[in-house]
């Protein structure tokens, strides 16, 4: 794997309306912060967001004084060649260690992706995406 990391990612909630996402962006962004991967989905009426940002303690100050719940949680970053078969290697190491994944989410761009894990041992999964 080109790059494997522990990384803290944002979890944000608030209620589900139209223009959150824009808000949730806007908040980030004018912390002077960059998102470099995103995750949202809603159940019922509560959004959650999973953001990786370049500079979390930024972005979570500026989402609380915007009024959003926000708390931080680690999982591990691995960046990627984007092009076919890189996920299913990268995936087989972490199964092959025995580790179960919570859950995964990717943003990809160019020549490059990045891939979030968050498992049920990250220590363990982490020490398999290292090996060659």
């Amino acid at each position: 794997m080109a790059n494997v990391a522990k990384a803290k990612q944002l979890v944000v909630q608030g209620s589900n309306r139209v223009g959150l996402l824009a808000d949730i962006a806007g908040a980030i962004a004018g912390a002077k912060a960059n998102m470099s991967a995103l995750c949202c989905y809603c159940m019922g009426d509560q959004a959650t967001f999973l953001i990786m940002a370049d500079k979390p303690a930024a972005a979570q100050k500026a989402l609380i004084k915007s009024g959003y719940t926000v708390s931080e949680s680690t999982a591990i970053r691995v960046e990627l060649s984007n092009k076919p078969g890189e996920l299913a290697k990268a995936s087989a190491k972490v199964a092959g260690a025995g580790v179960d994944m919570e859950y995964v989410y990717a943003t990809a761009a160019g020549k490059n992706s990045a891939v979030i894990i968050k498992s049920k041992d990250d220590a363990a999964a982490l020490k398999a995406l290292r090996k060659k």
